[in-house]
């Protein structure tokens, strides 16, 4: 039997739950606009639409509250403090490859010999004089078999050796620092940050302390528009630089292929994963047709490649 729930007409929390018998059938007809049945279909539609207004609530404050919110703190966040941060990034990078070779610190950071150092500030100067960027530029190289970049807050690039050994040319590892060189003035790392702090905080609330797959799916969304804007931002660099996108579409190709010998292509759908489809960011920089090219000589270009085979 259903209990009854005997209560005011506007609902306001004041209620009497009892189980259904003579007495209550004499309540419900003297007072039938008092009384619902406990497990009846209204209560049930009642709860189903509460839950699910909540969870469309949660839905939309994920998906605009928490950018909206972390772009705009980005904005205003201290320079001194972006800076200060993205160096204690890079140097927690350095020491997380270092425990893990089982090396100090010094041992797994390449340093350049002159004539890279020469060749990586003319890259770097060809690209900055034509934009108006807003941060000072650092790079810092690591020993890795991993061919990759990450671009941290305040100007802090780390490049890994393998990347600079599977680059052909100036132009392709332009192409490379021109998108982190996006990340960095769009404030990508800094708005991750953000993100990740306030979407956290919001499965934490609403899931009862425990972390939810959702988190990771929304994350890796937010990471793949990044990554877009920042090819966007690298062929605008490009062109303005008179530096050709063809290298960079070659080197992402060259990336692909290793992917697939090593067998890590197409393991990751591209909706679980932080960057888009890599056919389709080499096709967006070949069919750019941007031509021109690095102004540095053979012999600098080839001490970048060598930084850390020395």
């Amino acid at each position: 039997m259903q209990p009854v729930r005997l209560r005011p007409h506007t609902d306001d929390g004041a209620r009497i739950v009892i189980d259904k018998g003579p007495f209550t059938d004499t309540l419900i007809r003297q007072f039938p606009k008092l009384t619902v049945a406990e497990g009846s279909s209204k209560f049930r539609a009642l709860l189903i639409g509460g839950i699910s207004a909540l969870v469309a609530c949660i839905g939309l404050l994920v998906w605009f509250g928490v950018p909206i919110t972390a772009e705009l703190l980005s904005n205003v966040y201290p320079r001194d403090s972006e800076i200060r941060l993205g160096e204690i990034a890079r140097d927690q990078i350095i020491s997380a490859f270092a425990l893990e070779n089982e090396e100090n610190d010094e041992e797994v950071v390449c340093v350049p010999n002159a004539d890279a150092m020469r060749g990586l500030d003319q890259i770097m100067h060809q690209l900055i004089k034509s934009g108006d960027l807003d941060y000072t530029y650092e790079i810092t190289v690591i020993r890795s078999d991993m061919a990759n970049a990450i671009a941290l807050p305040g100007g802090q690039i780390v490049l890994f050796s393998d990347l600079l050994q599977m680059a052909t040319s100036p132009e392709g590892l332009a192409g490379v620092l021109a998108h982190e060189i996006g990340h960095t003035e769009m404030h990508h790392g800094l708005r991750k940050m953000f993100y990740g702090i306030g979407l956290g905080q919001l499965i934490w609330l609403f899931g009862g302390g425990l972390d939810a797959p959702i988190d990771l799916l929304f994350q890796h969304s937010y990471s793949r528009q990044m990554e877009h804007d920042a090819d966007l931002y690298a062929l605008d660099l490009l062109g303005k630089a008179k530096v050709t996108s063809h290298d960079l579409a070659a080197l992402l190709e060259k990336m692909s292929r290793q992917r697939t010998r090593n067998g890590l292509q197409n393991t990751i759908p591209e909706f679980l994963s932080s960057h888009p489809d890599t056919d389709g960011r080499s096709a967006l920089f070949k069919e750019a047709r941007l031509t021109g090219k690095v102004d540095i000589p053979y012999a600098d270009w080839l001490a970048i490649e060598n930084i850390c085979r020395f």
